[in-house]
């Protein structure tokens, strides 16, 4: 058994009932084939979460702090994390994520690059999840991570998996390389929606 077989078999079903998260739409995700899943972000377990509630396993971004956290940073890397450094323009990163789609698997990302604190609302998506979609020819998945009311640990969460979308479908086009800022823009719209639509 894998360290990442272990986290999910394990660990990510303890995570899910220990958060009271219900999971939403996980017959969306595609079975095979790569994929970029892309998901608001409010809490630092937003990475253990994610990875516990998809079906499929995950690969993702996580800023490269989490990984010296007690505890944490072990779980993290078991439910399929790898380091990226913020602000730095990782290109190691970058290389890895791309490798990873073009093997057929499923990334994850936080558009957002950091926690968003405000109650409500998203912080503006930055374009990283768009271009890499575009160069492998994976289709984007819109994640909205909703969290209801009351004081962590004891807040409910909802995990519900959008629909799949060509980048094309977002605004992305490949002869106008600043489409994808738009693209970007209307994946953020999309992300808002559903967290307005399961909040409701």
């Amino acid at each position: 058994m894998t360290l990442y077989e272990f986290g999910m078999r394990y660990a990510g079903p303890f995570f899910l009932f220990f958060f009271h998260a219900r999971v939403e739409g996980a017959e969306n995700v595609p079975k095979n084939g790569p994929l970029v899943l892309c998901a608001n972000h409010r809490s630092n377990v937003d990475p253990v979460i994610l990875g516990s509630a998809c079906p499929r396993p995950l690969r993702y971004m996580a800023k490269a702090e989490l990984f010296r956290v007690p505890l944490l940073g072990p779980l993290v890397a078991a439910l399929g994390a790898f380091p990226v450094k913020r602000g730095e323009g990782d290109r190691e990163a970058v290389k890895r994520s791309l490798r990873i789609l073009k093997q057929g698997q499923v990334l994850g990302m936080f558009p957002e690059a950091h926690r968003n604190r405000a109650k409500t609302g998203l912080m503006r998506f930055h374009s990283g999840a768009v271009r890499f979609a575009a160069q492998t020819g994976a289709p984007v998945l819109p994640v909205a991570i909703v969290r209801g009311k009351g004081f962590w640990p004891f807040q409910r969460v909802r995990v519900v998996f959008g629909k799949p979308v060509p980048v094309e479908a977002l605004g992305w086009a490949k002869d106008h390389p600043d489409s994808a800022r738009a693209a970007a823009e209307n994946l953020q719209a999309e992300v808002l929606r559903m967290l307005e639509e399961k909040r409701a």
